[in-house]
């Protein structure tokens, strides 16, 4: 049994609120690291396919899609601080409790995830396009920083859950 599993059971917290946290905490580290994979096999898709590719985009139209994964990228990051501010979730506490503050820290978690996962799929049309593994390469960089930054923490979530819960 994991260390954080003797500790749940201290927490002030009541029985139904620990066992959803553990039951959305469990269902949203398991789809970002799904999301994690998916970005990993893209990688490989991309190193095995570079070249072959009959399709090629206008270098402008590629350049373009470098500048929307930026900006996606740079997005995440920005909306994350405000999805996540102490305000924004005393007031999802306020209006839902609990419950719904775990909710909300899930599906917003999960947003903030496939934002990632999305640089990794527009490096990928640019290597197919391109031809040059290199483009998959920085869109999989770009893509697991943004990723892992949106993985939950279970410790902040239980933090988030002893606040809504008081």
């Amino acid at each position: 049994m994991p260390f954080y599993f003797l500790l749940i059971n201290f927490l002030p917290l009541s029985e139904s609120i620990n066992l959803e946290l553990e039951r959305r905490y469990r269902a949203t580290a398991t789809i970002v690291v799904v999301q994690i994979l998916m970005t990993v096999v893209l990688t490989v898709a991309a190193w095995l396919f570079a070249g072959r590719s009959a399709v090629a985009i206008p270098a402008t139209w590629q350049t373009f899609l470098w500048i929307v994964a930026l900006v996606i990228a740079i997005g995440a990051f920005l909306l994350r601080r405000v999805l996540f501010a102490p305000s924004a979730l005393r007031d999802a506490a306020t209006l839902k409790g609990a419950s719904g503050v775990l909710q909300s820290l899930q599906s917003k978690t999960i947003l903030l995830a496939a934002l990632g996962e999305a640089v990794a799929v527009i490096g990928f049309v640019i290597t197919l396009s391109s031809g040059d593994i290199f483009d998959m390469l920085r869109a999989f960089a770009v893509a697991l920083i943004v990723l892992f930054v949106s993985f939950p923490r279970k410790s902040a979530w239980l933090r988030v859950a002893e606040a809504a819960s008081s």
